[in-house]
C-alpha cells in the first residue's frame, strides 16, 4: 500500500481509495448535471357512461331506465381486442358488469356488429347488475356494435372503447338495450 509522502519520480503519490473516491465523484456530479429530473407522469384518469332501458317486466333493468357517468361512478375497463370487461360502480349495492367478446378467432373492429347466438364458439353478450344476471349463461342471447375503440400503440392496452349491445336472458324475449363508453385520459 503506498502512502501519500511516498514519491514516484518526483511526484507525490495519493492513495488509491481518495483517488477513486474523487472520481466517482466527479462523475456522479456529471451524470447529475447531464440528466434533467422528470416529473413523474400522472396516471390517466378513466372517463365513462353507461345507458341502459329495459323492457317491462325484463329482470336485469327491472323494466326501467338508467345513466351512470364519471365521476359519481367509477369505470374499469379490463381485456383487449378479443373481449373487453367493463365494470361500473359507486359502492357495494350500485355496480354493473359488462362483457362482450367477439365471435371465436376475430376481433373486435370498430363498425362490426357480433351476435350471441348461444353457440360455444359466437360473440358473448353478458350483462349484469346491481346483483341481477342472467340464470344461465348458455340460454342468454344478444349481440352488440362496437362503436369506439383504441389502443396505446407502446403497450396495447384499450384507452377507449364504445358499443351499443342488445341482450335477452333465458330465452326470453325482454330485452335489455344499452349504451357504454370508456375513455382514458
Amino acid at each position: 500500500m503506498l502512502s501519500s509522502d511516498r514519491t514516484k519520480n518526483g511526484r507525490r503519490l495519493r492513495p488509491a481509495a481518495v483517488t477513486c473516491a474523487a472520481v466517482v465523484s466527479v462523475l456522479a456530479g456529471t451524470f447529475a448535471a447531464a440528466a434533467p429530473a422528470q416529473a413523474a407522469r400522472p396516471l390517466p384518469t378513466p372517463t365513462g357512461s353507461y345507458s341502459y332501458t329495459s323492457d317491462p317486466g325484463e329482470y336485469i333493468g327491472g323494466g326501467g331506465s338508467g345513466s351512470f357517468t364519471t365521476p359519481e361512478y367509477s369505470f374499469h375497463l379490463s381485456g383487449d381486442s378479443r373481449g373487453v370487461n367493463i365494470g361500473i360502480d359507486k359502492d357495494l349495492w350500485q355496480q354493473w358488469s359488462i362483457a362482450l367478446e367477439p365471435d371465436a378467432g376475430q376481433q373486435l373492429t370498430v363498425g362490426q356488429s357480433y351476435g350471441d347466438n348461444m353457440d360455444s364458439d359466437s360473440a358473448r353478450v353478458y350483462v349484469s347488475g346491481n346483483g341481477r344476471g342472467c340464470s344461465d349463461d348458455s340460454t342468454t342471447m344478444g349481440y352488440f356494435t362496437v362503436t369506439a375503440l383504441q389502443t396505446d400503440r407502446r403497450t396495447g392496452e384499450i384507452t377507449e372503447f364504445g358499443a351499443d349491445f342488445v341482450q335477452n336472458c333465458d330465452d326470453s324475449f325482454l330485452a335489455l338495450r344499452g349504451s357504454v363508453h370508456y375513455k382514458t385520459s
